[in-house]
């Protein structure tokens, strides 16, 4: 297996080097057919290990990379528990969903923190602020779709709400918009944790009058930012599993895409 890795990473090295030779700039976008997913070729130096990569820097993407795929975890779960309830309207299902949703709140605000505490913010604020999404292209979207719809197949989604999400996914998109907007709100942390504390962890609590007449619409509401969660969990824990900059380019590259789609999905069902 390391001997696999490190052959592909030996010709990504070629690649750069006969491009660089080749005389093409910065925004070039290209494929890895070897490893099935996009490769996103910025400069000559994108190969570069990130300033994070020091022996204190790396300690904390990876415990934080592990916290964040526990939270992503917690939160799939959770979108499960919403699609069977919608199912089956079992009672257990719902009456069990606010203690899990605080305790994936907890777990994605810890994860959040610890990005400030342990000065990646910065970092990564200005890791995003360099990277150019101008010349994604239509092929590169189809395969983003493509990783995020295979990521939610566990999560027993109904059919017709999924093509709703692909439909979402398919919208025009501007990510440097999208990216400007998110540095504007503080940069990822910030932007992350405005989003988190966002979530109604009693949304679907039988606890007022008026619950029996908004219960299907919150429980879309909360389906929808739970979605939300695992989309944006997922690159996040991509974000802090990068090693080099053209991972993390594409890890940023998904992050504003979830985020992006968040948008329609909160415009149609909240």
């Amino acid at each position: 297996m390391l001997q696999r890795d490190q052959g592909k990473r030996a010709e990504q090295l070629s690649r750069r080097a006969l491009l660089k030779g080749l005389g093409l700039g910065a925004g070039l976008v290209a494929f890895s057919g070897l490893s099935g997913c996009t490769q996103f070729l910025q400069r000559s130096e994108s190969s570069a290990p990130l300033a994070s990569a020091g022996a204190k820097g790396s300690s904390a993407r990876k415990r934080l990379a592990k916290l964040a795929r526990e939270g992503k975890r917690l939160w799939k779960e959770i979108l499960r528990d919403y699609n069977r309830w919608q199912a089956t309207r079992n009672e257990n299902i719902k009456l069990a969903l606010p203690e899990k949703i605080q305790k994936a709140k907890t777990s994605s605000l810890a994860v959040v923190d610890g990005l400030d505490t342990e000065g990646l913010t910065p970092e990564l604020n200005e890791e995003l602020a360099k990277a150019d999404f101008s010349n994604v292209s239509e092929a590169e979207k189809t395969k983003v779709i493509k990783r995020i719809m295979e990521d939610l197949a566990d999560t027993e989604l109904p059919e017709d709400e999924a093509q709703k999400l692909k439909q979402v996914l398919m919208q025009p998109l501007n990510l440097d918009a999208k990216k400007k907007e998110v540095l504007d709100h503080g940069g990822i942390s910030s932007y992350l944790r405005r989003y988190i504390k966002g979530i109604d962890s009693e949304a679907l609590a039988p606890n007022s009058i008026s619950y029996q007449l908004r219960a299907i619409q919150q429980s879309l509401c909360s389906r929808a930012k739970t979605t939300c969660m695992v989309l944006v969990g997922a690159a996040l824990v991509s974000i802090l599993e990068a090693e080099v900059w053209d991972d993390t380019y594409e890890a940023f590259f998904e992050f504003l895409w979830a985020s992006f789609t968040c948008q329609g999905l909160l415009r149609e069902y909240c």
